[in-house]
């Protein structure tokens, strides 16, 4: 019981007369309740009595010969356990010791006859059922697994080298796998996780495991090369394991909090399996620490609570909060998570960041995006469909540039745009500079990064997201931000753009920004359509008497693609009115109607278009007497250009 293993400790300490024999742990017993159900050092071990009858002194089956155990080992163990079977012997065991172990001794597997598992031939003839071959045995007499009795109904006898299926060869030493410092639940040397899971487990689902860490990211730095036990054990719980086949992950701030998988052997990249290990994930990755692993002192090689695995980096920081509202974090269906949502495996991944899928060939970011936003997966929305609707979109304008009609996913990459970790339903974005959530869309915004510095509003404006002929506001990211981050003649850390106007400079002064513009002033606009102005007014001709303060961009741009240049939708939505293109009777552009407008090139020339109609989705021109579809308004009103 656990009283008895802390009188053990009183000896097997740094400073006590065994501290050469400092980590041990009782057996776990098959019931896993160890406060009722436990194998003990005393069932064991008798330390009292060493020249007391049958205490120590055991007859070996195999060599034929009477001797006493090692390590005080009890030869009695019926005085315990009833069913045990004798002999109860382990007379020439060398002891298991790893690297770093308390005597200073080099590592040594545990390789004996005398931890032999079932099956064979004993010297003094066939073992049988009513012997013990080697100590473990005499209480593993009616376990399906490693049994003294081949003939028991059940016996899975998989490591006798009859029936192998374990992968480690012919007949296999009990210590090879099972040790004192893990409860003998076969956690072992060096040969237990990197031995067995170089190939494949016989006719289990569990495939080879080590090669996984040579692909392009890995968890563990230099991949099968270098992957060692105490790689393995910094994830795996091994309660259990193998026998019942259900994959444990550790929690590594406390080290005792275990997830476990669902169902016993089904894959752990199907969603509802992979659900489960969230916790696991998160418990490094919320802070960056796995706080059950030694502080880090300065060693760059070994394993420390910022270097889990031996030579890796510290774990990226994910805001669990943050990741508790994130649109990516589902538990219904279609389920997404962590392994089995975005990331392929815990192990290693064709793709950068261990995103799925894990094998293959690697593939680019819009690709892996694809996997769900191609409108097959609801409630993922078709965004590849969005960027493939831009079919020119490197046609140039009237200042020789390109006018994208999307962005270029070979420059900018989905993950520059969106925080997969933070986003929301309603924050899709993040900050391009801090890969934070944006804040909420206000006039009393400003903008003041990358040496820019002006407010949204010059003085008493309007809020174009709660116009004046609108029923209600609307409330959205502050796309003014989000966007600017690029378009402000500085790039993102990691983004690569070219050709880019700094909109951020002409957007502080010019109208529909921040400012009134080099000419006239916001309000007189030619005149506004509902909802930017009163039904009423409209009607009299009026716009509103004050200006509008800086309208969001994506009032007029759609960020994934649009069939015109600039990413200029070709359907505009005003605080949840739908926008109609056209005009008053009499009016240039009273034959155009509808809410959707796609540029058309006037003429054969790439550099112009015809704005003139699909400004009637919010003007109705009437400030523009004689122009119609074929204007091309943007040589006045650019970004750059003085009116905007």
């Amino acid at each position: 019981n656990v009283e008895l293993k802390d009188v053990c400790t009183t000896c097997h300490s740094p400073s006590g007369t065994a501290e050469a024999k400092q980590m041990f742990d009782n057996h776990l017993a098959p019931g896993k309740n160890p406060s009722i159900d436990y194998v003990d050092c005393g069932m064991c071990h008798e330390v009292h009595n060493p020249g007391g009858p049958n205490t120590h002194l055991s007859f070996n089956n195999v060599t034929g010969l009477t001797q006493l155990n090692k390590s005080f080992l009890r030869a009695n163990v019926d005085k315990y356990v009833s069913s045990s079977v004798p002999p109860a012997y382990l007379h020439t065991d060398q002891p298991l010791r790893e690297e770093g172990n308390p005597n200073g001794d080099p590592a040594q597997l545990a390789v004996t006859p005398d931890r032999a598992v079932e099956g064979g031939t004993d010297a003094v003839g066939p073992s049988s059922d009513t012997q013990a071959r080697g100590y473990c045995q005499v209480c593993h007499t009616l376990t399906n697994n490693h049994t003294n009795n081949p003939s028991t109904s059940g016996s899975d006898q998989s490591h006798d080298g009859e029936s192998n299926t374990s992968g480690l060869g012919t007949e296999t030493n009990c210590g090879t796998c099972h040790q004192h410092i893990n409860s003998f639940t076969g956690i072992g040397g060096s040969a237990s996780c990197v031995s067995c899971h170089a190939s494949e487990q016989g006719d289990l689902p569990r495939p080879i495991i080590t090669t996984q860490f040579d692909r392009l990211s890995s968890h563990i730095t230099g991949g099968s090369a270098v992957a060692a036990q105490e790689d393995c054990m910094v994830c795996h719980d091994q309660t259990g394991h193998p026998g019942d086949q259900i994959v444990g992950l550790r929690d590594l701030d406390d080290g005792v909090t275990t997830f476990e998988q669902l169902t016993a052997g089904a894959s752990t990249t199907d969603p509802a399996e992979a659900e489960q290990f969230e916790g696991h994930c998160l418990s490094c990755h919320d802070d960056g620490v796995a706080s059950s692993l030694p502080a880090f002192t300065g060693d760059t090689t070994g394993q420390t609570d910022t270097s889990p695995f031996n030579g890796s980096a510290a774990p990226p920081i994910i805001d669990v909060v943050a990741w508790g509202s994130a649109a990516h974090n589902r538990s219904t269906a279609p389920i997404v998570s962590c392994v089995g949502g975005c990331h392929g495996s815990g192990h290693g991944s064709e793709q950068n960041k261990l995103l799925s899928p894990a094998g293959g060939p690697t593939a680019s970011s819009s690709d892996f995006c694809y996997t769900c936003h191609d409108g097959t997966l609801p409630p993922a929305a078709d965004i590849q469909a969005q960027f493939s609707s831009a079919t020119n979109y490197t046609a140039t304008g009237n200042e020789g540039a390109t006018v994208d009609q999307r962005h270029d996913l070979t420059a900018v990459r989905c993950a520059d745009c969106h925080s997969p970790h933070v986003n929301t339903v309603t924050e899709p974005v993040a900050d391009p500079d801090t890969n934070l959530p944006l804040a909420t869309y206000s006039r009393a915004n400003s903008y003041t990064e990358d040496g820019h510095n002006f407010g949204y509003d010059a003085g008493g404006n309007l809020d174009p997201t709660n116009p004046e002929g609108s029923a209600g506001g609307v409330t959205e990211p502050d796309y003014i931000q989000f966007c600017l981050t690029c378009h402000d003649g500085t790039a993102p850390p990691g983004v690569t753009m070219t050709s880019l106007t700094n909109i951020a400079t002409t957007y502080s002064g010019k109208q529909h920004g921040a400012g009134e513009g080099g000419t006239g002033s916001k309000s007189g606009k030619g005149n506004l359509k509902v909802p930017w102005t009163t039904a009423s007014d409209y009607a009299a001709g009026n716009d509103p008497t004050n200006a509008y303060a800086a309208m969001n961009c994506i009032t007029c741009h759609g960020p994934h693609g649009s069939d015109n240049i600039f990413n200029l939708r070709s359907s505009i939505n005003v605080a949840g009115v739908q926008m109609q293109v056209g005009g008053e009777p009499g009016s240039e552009f009273e034959t155009f109607s509808g809410t959707t407008y796609t540029l058309p090139v006037n003429g054969t020339s790439q550099a112009r278009f015809e704005w003139g109609a699909w400004c009637t989705f919010c003007h109705n021109m009437s400030a523009h007497a004689g122009v119609d579809e074929t204007t091309s308004c943007n040589t006045g009103h650019t970004h750059g250009g003085n009116n905007f």
